[in-house]
């Protein structure tokens, strides 16, 4: 689909809105949460670098766990002749998709928790690890390191049992080839 030719927005202020498009009828920009700007573009690549790079590695080392291969060298020219370039990211885009899901999913259950193990703990005891770690020169008490820590273990079991299916799933698209004996 492509772009009407609309007059183009130039305020000089550099930001992601100076070249859209608007309308002639009105001055809201026309945009879409589909099209990525050039910001959101960097954002991306900056949070997904690292699983975008390790993704060739973690694919042949998962080849080389499941499969018999001579050596390293072995699998990567075995990939590469029977998949070509792309064969090295195979199953990449469940990761990729659950790292968002997971981090966001993380820090909510991880926020909530601790806020009501901090007010369980301050029923218990009369003193809330929020309330303690928030004043000026505090230092860790064993109410806030158990509050973090049990708010932390919540989250990540809990987050684990997500996690879980898109790993299967990566992993079953990485194998998702003949056998190499």
């Amino acid at each position: 689909m492509s772009m009407p030719n609309l007059p183009r927005r130039h305020n000089g202020s550099g930001n992601d809105l100076a070249n859209t498009p608007v309308l002639e009828s009105s001055a809201l920009p026309i945009t879409s949460p589909l099209v990525p700007t050039p910001k959101k573009r960097k954002h991306w690549a900056r949070q997904y670098r690292t699983e975008i790079a390790a993704s060739s590695s973690n694919s042949v080392k998962t080849r080389m766990q499941a499969y018999r291969f001579h050596h390293f060298i072995d699998c990567i020219q075995h990939t590469y002749k029977t998949e070509g370039f792309k064969g090295f990211w195979r199953g990449s885009l469940a990761p990729l998709a659950s790292i968002t899901l997971v981090r966001t999913v993380s820090f909510s259950i991880y926020q909530k928790a601790k806020y009501s193990y901090s007010a369980a703990i301050g029923q218990a005891t009369g003193e809330e690890p929020l309330i303690t770690v928030n004043r000026p020169g505090s230092i860790p008490t064993f109410g806030t390191i158990a509050c973090f820590g049990t708010a932390g273990a919540t989250a990540g079991g809990i987050v684990a049992a997500i996690a879980c299916p898109f790993e299967l799933t990566k992993l079953q698209d990485k194998l998702r080839t003949e056998r190499h004996f």
